[in-house]
């Protein structure tokens, strides 16, 4: 997350505060000003800032749980390919550690 933010780039976090519009306009405008800045103009206070935001409006919770909604599809797919249950278990082990790793 922090690595996004760094370099301007607009992740899940980002459009789901924009989208439902959350915080206060000022947070708002301060979020949409830091992406905007180049890599080297974002300072550590900035991206610090950033990840505070997210965490208090509840967007990294909004953010797993959209990764968890798409694992579960995906692992009704594999679960319907004709392969090994080891195979299958390897796909889910891959899935539960992409959205169970801390970023």
């Amino acid at each position: 997350m922090g690595c996004d933010i760094r370099e301007g780039k607009p992740s899940i976090f980002f459009a789901h505060v924009l989208d439902r519009k959350l915080g206060t306009a000022e947070e708002r405008r301060q979020l949409i000003e830091i992406v905007r800045r180049s890599r080297e103009e974002t300072s550590p206070a900035d991206v610090a800032w950033a990840i505070d935001f997210y965490r208090r409006i509840g967007a990294l919770e909004f953010a797993q749980g959209e990764a968890r909604r798409l694992i579960d599809r995906a692992f009704l797919v594999v679960d319907g390919l004709p392969m090994e249950e080891a195979h299958r278990e390897l796909f889910r082990a891959i899935g539960r550690f992409m959205i169970d790793r801390n970023t």
